[in-house]
């Protein structure tokens, strides 16, 4: 079983929803949102880039991996998290305080190799694993920014798909 990470933007009126009523989550993502980025096996990559931790990290920058409050039944690998606006804010501020360069640069297959970042295969296919990080950071930063802008959270789960 593969393990997909997922983020969507949802507005104050959706997470005061999903928070009421937990079974909501499942008819929510059965709905398909433009306000969503598939990071597929990346997500674990970027975890590692954004905390140099494998696994707890402490910050904003460990949203993908440990942020938000859990809500609703297990998606395959776990509930669904809510971000709330206000922590969406501070991890939108903290990704643009960092430069893609600076991120790119933790890029280091040999310690994800090590530390057994999911889903491997790092040292094999390092350019196009970096490549692929890197453009799934930029669409992580651009949906979390526009869900700053507009005083919404995020939603982020992990799936089987």
């Amino acid at each position: 079983m593969s393990m997909h990470g997922h983020l969507r933007m949802l507005t104050p009126s959706q997470i005061a929803l999903v928070k009421r009523e937990p079974s909501g989550v499942r008819t929510l993502l059965s709905v398909l949102d433009r306000r969503q980025v598939d990071v597929h096996k990346a997500w674990h990559g970027l975890h590692f880039l954004l905390t140099g931790e494998a696994g707890h990290a402490d910050g904003p920058l460990a949203f993908i991996a440990v942020g938000g409050e859990a809500v609703g039944d297990d998606l395959g690998s776990g509930p669904a998290r809510v971000i709330d606006p206000d922590a969406t804010r501070a991890i939108a501020d903290a990704l643009d305080a960092l430069g893609l360069d600076e991120i790119g640069a933790r890029f280091d297959p040999d310690r994800m190799t090590e530390l057994e970042i999911y889903p491997g295969g790092w040292r094999d296919k390092a350019p196009r694993w970096r490549c692929s990080l890197m453009q799934h950071l930029e669409e992580v930063r651009t949906l979390v920014r526009e869900a700053r802008d507009e005083g919404a959270g995020v939603l982020i789960w992990l799936s089987d798909r």
